[in-house]
């Protein structure tokens, strides 16, 4: 009866069905090493980053504030409960080749579609590097830039004003390689649709607000105004 090898496989006979292309077995010592070279030579040619996604990684671009912490309570003076007016916003690591800024501060909680946009703000030259708390509400921002209309109708910063559970507000930046059309803010996806191709890199700083009990104010202005 013929002699088998530790592996359960005739000597002479075709390593095929184990993956191992025509290589034949002449000895088990022989047969171990063909299979160990097969697997480093197979972990070689595997890079680094296999299975690892290439697009969408983290850029040296940060957005920060010395309001509130990511992910944490936004304070309630930067609120409709409080002072309503904007945050203080700092960045750093803007790639080169930087022209300009743009900034959407967005709640997609809220319940109307598509979310309702508290901040529009771009063309904030490179040469910037913050924007100061308490932004003025109208189209020039000081030092820089333009603000654009948020979905309250009105130039500048309108603060969270959640009507119910928590909502999430959503400070994103982007750095891009042009300046924009000066009619580019009307309204968010107006400054969306002309800042595709242009984005260099991309941050984003995310605060939260829960919803406050609130004496009820039903006046037609009040309707009109209304935040989330």
């Amino acid at each position: 009866m013929a002699r088998t090898l530790g592996f359960g496989i005739k000597p002479n006979r075709s390593f095929s069905d184990c993956g191992v292309l025509g290589v034949r077995v002449i000895g088990r010592r022989l047969a171990k090493c063909v299979i160990v070279m097969f697997v480093v030579a197979g972990c070689r040619a595997t890079p680094d980053d296999a299975g690892q996604p290439t697009t969408g990684r983290t850029s040296g671009l940060r957005l920060t504030s010395s309001a509130f912490n990511p992910q944490s309570e936004i304070p309630i003076e930067f609120t409709c409960d409080g002072r309503n007016i904007s945050p203080q916003l700092s960045w750093s690591g803007a790639p080169a080749g930087t022209r300009s800024f743009a900034l959407i501060m967005h709640d997609p909680d809220a319940p109307m579609p598509g979310g309702y946009t508290h901040w529009l703000v771009y063309n904030v030259p490179s040469s910037v590097d913050r924007i100061p708390e308490n932004a003025p509400n109208q189209n020039q921002l000081p030092g820089g830039g333009i603000q654009g209309k948020n979905s309250a109708g009105e130039y500048g910063y309108t603060g969270p004003c959640p009507p119910s559970g928590t909502h999430r507000y959503y400070f994103i930046l982007y750095a891009l390689d042009s300046a924009l059309d000066p009619s580019a803010g009307l309204n968010k996806d107006a400054l969306e649709k002309l800042i595709e191709g242009h984005i260099l890199a991309k941050a984003e700083l995310m605060g939260r607000r829960q919803a406050r009990v609130r004496e009820s104010r039903v006046t037609a202005s009040s309707a009109r105004a209304r935040r989330w």
